[in-house]
Parts: C-alpha cells; sequence; structure tokens
C-alpha cells in the first residue's frame, strides 16, 4: 500500500535525503553492542539528583495518554529526562510508554522516566537512554519480551499480537543521531508512533521495510518484540 501520509513518501536515500557515505558507513558498523559500550558514560545517579527530583515534579503534573507523538509538542515537549527536556532526548521513555500501553498496561511515565534516570542514561540523557536498560526496564514489569539486534527480517520479527519498540540510528546530509519508536501491525501494515519530534500524528506503512526506506537513512540497533496481554 506505500504509507498514508503525503509527507512522508517511500524513499530510497536520494537527493536530499542522500546521506554522507562516512556517516553512513559509520552507522552501518556500529550495533547493539557498540551503542550499549557507551553505557560507561552513564554517571553516578548522585550528580543528577536534585534534577531528578524536580523532573518528578514537572512530569507528574502533565496527564498523559496513548498514543504519544510528537515530543517537541504539546505537553510532552516541557517534560524532563535526566538533563534535558523531552523535546531533546525524550524519544526512549516516549516509546516504552506506548508500548507498555499496547501491551496491555497502564504505565506511569513518572515511573519510566525514574528508572531510566537511575539505571539507563548516556551523559545524563544528553544522548539518551541506554538499550540494555530498556531491556530491564520491560524485565522489572514482567512482560513477556524477545530483543532482535544484529542483521533481521524485522517484519517476521512483530506478529500480529505484539508491540514493539525499536531503536535505529538516522542519517541526513546534515548529520546523525539515534531515535526510538514504538510500532504495531494495524490491518493494512503497521503503525508508527512519535516518529517525529514535531507531528503529533501516528505513521502507517506497507511493512517495517518500508519504515526503515523512508526518509533519512537508517539503521537498526534493536528491537523489542513484547507479547500483547490478551484476554
Amino acid at each position: 500500500m506505500g504509507d498514508k501520509n503525503s509527507d512522508n513518501k517511500r524513499q530510497k536515500n536520494t537527493g536530499a535525503n542522500k546521506p554522507q557515505p562516512f556517516l553512513k558507513a559509520l552507522v552501518s558498523m556500529i550495533g547493539y553492542g557498540g551503542y550499549a559500550a557507551i553505557n560507561a558514560v552513564r554517571f553516578p545517579y548522585f550528580t543528577i539528583k536534585k534534577k531528578a527530583m524536580r523532573n518528578r515534579e514537572i512530569n507528574a503534573s502533565k496527564e498523559l495518554a496513548f498514543p504519544l507523538n510528537g515530543q517537541s509538542t504539546g505537553v510532552l515537549k516541557d517534560m524532563r529526562i535526566g538533563s534535558r527536556s523531552f523535546a531533546g532526548s525524550g524519544c526512549g521513555a516516549i516509546a516504552t510508554f506506548n508500548a507498555l500501553s499496547m501491551a496491555g498496561m497502564k504505565p506511569d511515565m513518572v515511573d519510566i522516566v525514574d528508572f531510566y534516570e537511575r539505571k539507563g542514561l548516556v551523559c545524563n540523557a544528553a544522548l539518551g537512554v541506554n538499550p540494555a536498560a530498556v531491556k530491564n526496564y520491560l524485565a522489572k514489569k514482567g512482560l513477556t519480551w524477545k530483543c532482535y539486534k544484529g542483521k533481521q527480517d524485522w517484519d517476521a520479527c512483530l506478529g500480529d499480537s505484539q508491540a514493539a519498540i525499536m531503536l535505529y540510528f538516522w542519517v541526513s546530509p546534515k548529520g546523525m543521531g539515534a531515535h526510538y519508536v514504538s510500532m504495531e501491525k494495524c490491518p493494512k501494515g503497521i503503525r508508527v508512533y512519535n516518529v517525529y519530534g514535531n507531528r503529533d500524528t501516528a505513521y502507517e506503512f506497507e511493512d517495517i521495510q518500508a519504515f526503515l526506506e523512508s526518509g533519512n537513512y537508517k539503521k537498526v540497533v534493536s528491537m523489542f518484540v513484547i507479547d500483547r496481554d490478551v484476554q
């Protein structure tokens, strides 16, 4: 079907979206292990404890409901994690909230942020949330899940009764970064949440591969596939 959004056409990283070969090669070499290794840059919790307590007050005052999209919009942009705002570094917490909601839980964003601040921020969230911390949080919540990394058929990893958190590197002609999204299957493909920070909407694609080929070059770091609580 292709994606349903006219401003996000399926592309193969040509023209304006073609990344610099060096950056593309760099992110293609870095996988889950390489990203997890920078967890050594995780500063002790006491260095951000005062900020974390203030973050808790700010985040607790916000009313959130699934689905969360557009981390730079609405109430999300003013929320905090570590030393950063959600606008800059909230994608990991947002993806966790959305995925837990899809799995039949009622997630608490304050609890999610608190866990990541204690166990998984990289450079106090300047470089986001470590994927190892996502794994640990899912284990803490007692969910049934599996982590996929390396070269995978990503579409085959996601079943009809499952939700997923995906971390990928992106590269554009202007730079590079990492981003978390959450996703689920829908009647005609997949639905991906919080694709763009400035757009409060979810996006639908023919399949995961179509999503990965849209917009900037993307290299998957890891994908956490969670079984839904089917009643």
